[in-house]
């Protein structure tokens, strides 16, 4: 996918993208390939980078009293990365490779500075930010006072991609139960 595709993918085809301005977001934008298990972004360190993931699944978590706890799943088409290190902080989680994965890797300086300069770019990490609060909010009120069943339940009904590609460790340590609590429920349904 070209740059100046994905952006008007977020923008809306109607979007008019100076050719200045794609020429410095194709200079600060890199195709990358990771394997499976290879971890982009570590915990607990600083990462000048974000990603749109392009092919492949990823993992973000991070450690709690030596578990994993997964926070969400990336996929075709969604960006990856840590927004404490658009602040210039270390990533509070770690994100992992599922799947092989292709990315664009953007520079977040570069695409700071551009930010500066054009409403374009502006309006994008904007529409980012919002996209990523409402991930947010809808990930809190799948959690907040739900049983497991019912938190199974909305994955099957909002993220069935989840029960093809996330191996059951992870989909259960994403509902915030343990894999026999998970399985139980998957016998019941299907029962």
């Amino acid at each position: 996918m070209e740059i100046n595709d994905l952006i008007k993918n977020y923008l809306g085809n109607d979007t008019v993208l100076s050719p200045s301005f794609l020429a410095e977001m194709s200079e600060a934008a890199v195709v990358l390939s990771f394997k499976k298990g290879e971890i982009i972004i570590k915990e607990g360190e600083f990462h000048p980078y974000f990603y749109f993931l392009q092919q492949g699944g990823i993992r973000s978590y991070y450690l709690a009293n030596g578990l994993e706890i997964i926070n969400w799943f990336a996929f075709e088409n969604e960006w990856v990365g840590s927004i404490q290190s658009t602040q210039g902080a270390a990533s509070r989680d770690s994100f992992e490779c599922m799947e092989d994965c292709k990315c664009i890797r953007f520079d977040i300086q570069k695409f700071k500075s551009l930010q500066k300069e054009d409403i374009v770019v502006a309006n994008v990490v904007n529409f980012f930010i919002e996209e990523f609060a409402i991930f947010l909010e809808d990930r809190l009120r799948q959690l907040q006072h739900r049983e497991a069943m019912d938190r199974y339940l909305y994955v099957v009904e909002h993220e069935p991609e989840y029960l093809q590609r996330v191996p059951l460790t992870y989909l259960a340590s994403y509902l915030g139960i343990s894999r026999e609590t998970l399985s139980r429920i998957r016998r019941r349904i299907i029962s």
